[in-house]
């Protein structure tokens, strides 16, 4: 019998247990070592109202668990539990996580957050059969529960198809009864129709198989966590507990603000609707075929609108097709258009949901964050994305980016202690005292690159603060370069082929290929590191980094090794780096200076490459206004005072002056 269909049948000898009896009073009461549990909530982002439906359609302003479902074993079977809110079933299982036994959960971040912003009690140790994942299968696109279950128990993997068909029937028969009931938020069925809408036994039995694939994870992973993968595991779930305060935390949002730049912005996307309205076809909606359509009818060729063999819309495609030639109103199109996109994605996707939770929380917003993306192992942000807020699409003459400046320093004393407010990429943001501090490690990923070559001299220059571009590009004789010396870095490191470069450096084919010969003849160090991957992957199908995390990089794709190595080992480098951070906030600093060198001490030296000989740069920069007007912390070598300086100051341009002690000097001249 194939371990599928082992799986299948202990899935049809599970016991369910749905009503609270004497039979399910002493299952439940029996002590436990290990319990699978999943929460279904009314909703999935937190500070957002949503629906409890009952008989009084409640609304509830966080996630609310209205069901929990549990797994564990008994005798020779696994037992199923769902208990719905406000039974007797539920007050039991709510009973069980309280006890000190191990828990199970996948993405345990979330259930847990949501148990304890409804003052749910859960104890024990707490595993999460996510974060196992995203460690074990490192190169997975997905890491959900319906996609891992396709090549786990492939029998079972269809458990959400008739769910989302109800979901989906549900949201179209309370569209038409908006005038029977709507919530005061929206009138769009989609934001308030939710998993407690569906009926009991379908949204039971959806549970209980998410439970159930849950704790086939925790069998099937758990061992190599404990072996091979221990001490990453262990730092990911420690990564995991401080994400979870950092969201918790929040971050300043002038919603007076907001409400101003949407006053400017949604009549510009009216009039650039209008525009596109006026050169399309009478037909012409804002879908993607509605869109290529119009471009052809514009006089467009349809080999100028294919990004490998298919047409799209991208930016890019679209940019590529104005500098190769279309007709003049194609070009005034394409230019409306892609001004829409980004004044609608600023509006839509940042500057409106931003604004109306700040208006209902008094000042404050919250993302969630991803502490392990799947790939690179980078903490990332969403519900918004944070980390890639549009910028120079809409960027105006005196202003800087339109999102950014809304975020602002917390005045009230609550917020006087130190906070994470945000780690995405490489950069760390702490609150503290009425200011942001940015702490930001410094070309991270090429000193990683070098170090892994055994490149000693690059990784040198750097501990002693080169820019690694021009330093290179001085090696090479060629120091007006710089630019081109960087987009070859970026090529090698992420693995990009000759015609990308080509197109970036706006040189020929040709020309990018005699360029990277003089680059591998006078840096033969980095061809040496790709055949020594290429021979790991050869040997053992993975390349390790220096936290000893594997990276399982198919062989034909070899080329992606380095990047595997690099980003992942500076992901690894900065959750450790939060850790430390984490650590140090506890303590109290005597002033502004000693603060920030404990953070920058944390964030550069973390042992695993310090014992490789790499200390990594972290830059500081601070504001008291906004986001956007940020600025370079130095302390003035005299009195010690901390003073923000501007580019031109950067560039030794002009002089940094203290405004205590009027002592003046220039930056490069600060240490």
């Amino acid at each position: 019998m194939s371990k599928y269909s082992d799986i299948l049948l202990q899935y049809k000898q599970t016991k369910r247990i749905w009503k609270y009896d004497k039979e399910s009073r002493l299952l439940l009461r029996r002590k436990k070592d290990v319990v699978a549990w999943d929460t279904e909530t009314t909703g999935l982002l937190f500070h957002r109202p949503s629906i409890l439906f009952d008989d009084n359609h409640r609304v509830v302003q966080n996630p609310f668990p209205f069901g929990i479902s549990l797994c564990f074993p008994h005798k020779n079977n696994l037992v199923l539990v769902w208990g719905r809110w406000n039974t007797d079933l539920y007050k039991a299982c709510l009973e069980l996580l309280a006890k000190n036994s191990m828990k199970v959960a996948h993405n345990s971040k979330y259930d847990l957050r949501v148990c304890k912003t409804n003052g749910i009690e859960v104890n024990g140790t707490q595993l999460c059969t996510l974060t196992m994942s995203r460690i074990y299968w490192d190169r997975r696109k997905s890491h959900s529960l319906q996609a891992l279950s396709e090549f786990i128990c492939p029998g079972i993997s269809d458990w959400e198809v008739d769910l989302k068909k109800e979901l989906t029937k549900l949201r179209r028969q309370w569209g038409k009864r908006k005038d029977e009931w709507n919530p005061a938020w929206t009138d769009d069925p989609k934001e308030y129709v939710n998993y407690s809408f569906l009926p009991n036994e379908m949204i039971g039995n959806y549970s209980q198989t998410d439970v159930f694939v849950g704790w086939q994870l925790f069998q099937k992973l758990s061992p190599y966590m404990a072996d091979e993968y221990g001490d990453i595991f262990d730092r990911e779930m420690a990564v995991t507990h401080v994400v979870t305060k950092i969201e918790e935390a929040g971050m300043g949002f002038d919603a007076k603000r907001g409400r101003a730049e949407l006053k400017v912005l949604l009549p510009k996307i009216k009039l650039k609707r209008r525009i596109l309205d006026e050169l399309s076809p009478p037909d012409f909606t804002l879908g993607p075929k509605k869109i290529l359509e119009a471009l052809k009818f514009l006089g467009v060729k349809s080999k100028q609108l294919k990004a490998k063999g298919k047409e799209t819309t991208s930016v890019d495609v679209l940019n590529q097709a104005v500098r190769d030639g279309v007709p003049k109103r194609a070009e005034r199109f394409i230019k409306v258009l892609l001004d829409f996109r980004a004044y609608s994605k600023i509006a839509n996707t940042y500057l409106k949901p931003l604004t109306e939770q700040a208006e209902r929380t008094g000042g404050t917003v919250y993302t969630t964050i991803n502490p392990t993306d799947s790939r690179t192992g980078r903490p990332a942000s969403r519900d918004p994305n944070l980390l890639n807020i549009p910028n120079q699409d809409v960027k105006q003459r005196g202003r800087q980016n339109h999102v950014r400046e809304c975020f602002v320093p917390r005045k009230s004393r609550r917020y006087k202690n130190m906070k994470i407010i945000l780690p995405v990429y490489d950069e760390l943001q702490i609150e503290w005292n009425g200011a942001i501090y940015y702490f930001d490690i410094s070309q991270q990923e090429f000193a990683m690159f070098f170090s892994y070559a055994g490149a000693d001299d690059l990784v040198r220059a750097y501990l002693d603060g080169a820019d690694l571009h021009q330093h290179m590009a001085d090696l090479l004789g060629r120091p007006d370069k710089r630019k081109i010396i960087k987009n070859q870095n970026f090529g090698v490191i992420y693995g990009l082929g000759i015609r990308v470069m080509a197109a970036s450096q706006n040189i020929s084919i040709e020309q990018a290929k005699e360029e990277m010969k003089i680059y591998y003849n006078e840096f033969p160090f980095i061809g040496e590191l790709q055949r020594r991957l290429k021979d790991e992957l050869r040997l053992y199908g993975y390349v390790t980094d220096y936290f000893g995390r594997r990276y399982h990089v198919p062989y034909g794709q070899a080329y992606k090794a380095a990047n595997a190595i690099v980003q992942g080992g500076c992901a690894q480098a900065f959750k450790q780096g939060l850790l430390q951070t984490d650590e140090l906030l506890t303590k109290k600093h005597k002033n502004e200076k000693r603060f920030c060198e404990s953070v920058i001490k944390a964030m550069g030296e973390v042992k695993e490459t310090m014992d490789v000989g790499l200390k990594f740069r972290v830059d500081v920069k601070r504001t008291t206004t906004n986001w956007a007007d940020k600025k370079t912390l130095i302390w003035c070598p005299n009195c010690k005072l901390g003073i923000q300086i501007n580019k031109e100051q950067e560039k030794d341009e002009k002089p940094v002056r203290c405004s205590r002690c009027k002592k003046e000097w220039f930056f490069s001249e600060r240490n």
